[in-house]
């Protein structure tokens, strides 16, 4: 009976051997067939991420702004003014992440400490760098309690503290020491280094009236002081790094940049009274100070 389940007749076999050949045939073609290269998963995402960031890329490289060197206070310098001295991105969020913070830059050189700035990176921004005073006066105030006065020999110090000068004395202002100004009355050790750094800082006093510029002086302090002829020390409009002074602010200077950039050296003062940002005031009490 079970020999009945094997048993094929003509036609079977011959059926059963086409569909054994195109069956045999069939998985020889699949086993020869040339393997496609099947691209990774992961390179299409590699793709798909990489060539918005490209774009992005070339779109800020393209709309860039354009450097141009002038003067700025990192303490006050928004992201664009930042972005055209050519500073890197990186290095711009490190200064407003350090602001934002509290820091402050009480000196050119503390910006060179910023993380990613390199020392040629600073070279080239130095001569531009400008600390506004009141963020340099925080710093000489700290350090004012810290200079001692040297005393002559032999001299007490309790003389030199204590005695001050009588009535009618005069001395002059563009060459007094602290000493000297210790012994006026109403002036001590802050208010003396206080003078001495203004005069520093001016270049040299060219009128008593000059110390109403000084905070905290006591009133009628003029009486005490008479002016020699000495000559301010003067700065030049037209040199290629202008030098910091209490009459020039950081915008007065960056028009005097952008005046040599586009017109040439000046030659007199009157040239900068054509811009708002000179009034007669301002250019009358820079007029002993500079030169061309």
């Amino acid at each position: 009976m079970w020999k009945d389940f094997f048993f094929f007749s003509a036609n079977d076999r011959r059926a059963i051997i086409v569909l054994s050949t195109i069956l045999l045939a069939g998985i020889t073609y699949l086993c020869l067939r040339p393997q496609e290269k099947i691209r990774p998963a992961t390179t299409v995402e590699t793709d798909s991420v990489t060539t918005p960031m490209l774009a992005l890329q070339d779109s800020f490289l393209s709309h860039r702004p354009k450097i141009y060197l002038q003067p700025f206070d990192p303490n006050k310098a928004d992201s664009l003014t930042l972005a055209t001295l050519g500073l890197h991105p990186r290095i711009i969020r490190n200064i407003l992440h350090y602001r934002a913070a509290g820091g402050v830059f009480r000196t050119t050189e503390a910006l060179s400490r910023i993380y990613g700035m390199t020392n040629e990176e600073f070279a080239r921004l130095h001569p531009y760098i400008f600390i506004s005073p009141e963020f340099r006066y925080v710093s000489q105030k700290q350090t004012e309690n810290k200079k001692k006065d040297k005393l002559p020999a032999n001299t007490p110090a309790t003389i030199h503290h204590n005695i001050k000068y009588p009535a009618g004395t005069i001395i002059d202002l563009n060459q007094a020491d602290s000493n000297q100004l210790k012994r006026i009355p109403g002036i001590g050790s802050v208010l003396s280094h206080r003078i001495i750094a203004y005069r520093e800082r001016l270049g040299g006093f060219v009128s008593l009236s000059q110390l109403h510029e000084i905070y905290n002086l006591p009133e009628g302090i003029g009486q005490w002081f008479y002016l020699s002829d000495t000559l301010p020390r003067k700065i030049n409009l037209n040199a290629d790094s202008i030098p910091h002074h209490p009459y020039l602010t950081y915008r007065q200077i960056r028009i005097i940049i952008r005046h040599h950039q586009q017109r040439g050296k000046l030659k007199n003062l009157q040239q900068l009274s054509t811009y708002p940002e000179f009034s007669p005031a301002d250019l009358e009490r820079l007029k002993p100070y500079i030169t061309f």
